[in-house]
């Protein structure tokens, strides 16, 4: 899998694409997909791990923008980090500041599976928990926290 920015990135932004990208072409992240039960997958709920990794995880290539913006003034006191509108990434400045670069690869990583296909639901759950993009951010974010210890 290729992940590919559209833009000219930052130092640190190619630094994170290039973990997230390790992360997601090693043999770990295969067996992670393979055995990992996912909810909010839609119609793809009666894949196998293996039929979602081969699907989207092998030979493919992603192109997208990944933008540092200012928060909104509304949006102050939220908890969201960013968000992805179609193939470009959007990361409230003040938040991407303040984030670890495992932090940064799990956030970069989860707004990838919405670029994908992959959704989940607005409101908080137990089911949005164990969706697709939230499970791969948790596990590249472990994943790069290890790689750079």
């Amino acid at each position: 899998m290729r992940i590919l920015p559209n833009h000219k990135c930052s130092q640190d932004q190619f630094a994170v694409i290039n973990l997230v990208e390790s992360v997601l072409n090693s043999v770990d992240f295969k067996g992670f997909i393979w055995r990992t039960k996912f909810t909010e997958l839609g119609d793809l709920s009666d894949c196998t791990g293996q039929e979602l990794y081969n699907k989207f995880f092998v030979n493919d290539e992603y192109r997208f923008s990944w933008k540092i913006i200012p928060r909104p003034w509304y949006k102050r006191m939220s908890s969201v980090v960013g968000y992805t509108e179609k193939d470009v990434i959007y990361t409230y400045e003040p938040r991407y500041r303040m984030m670890t670069v495992p932090e940064r690869a799990g956030h970069l990583a989860h707004e990838l599976m919405h670029i994908i296909g992959f959704s989940h639901s607005v409101k908080d759950s137990p089911e949005r928990a164990k969706s697709l993009p939230y499970q791969v951010g948790d596990y590249v974010e472990l994943a790069t926290k290890l790689m750079i210890k």
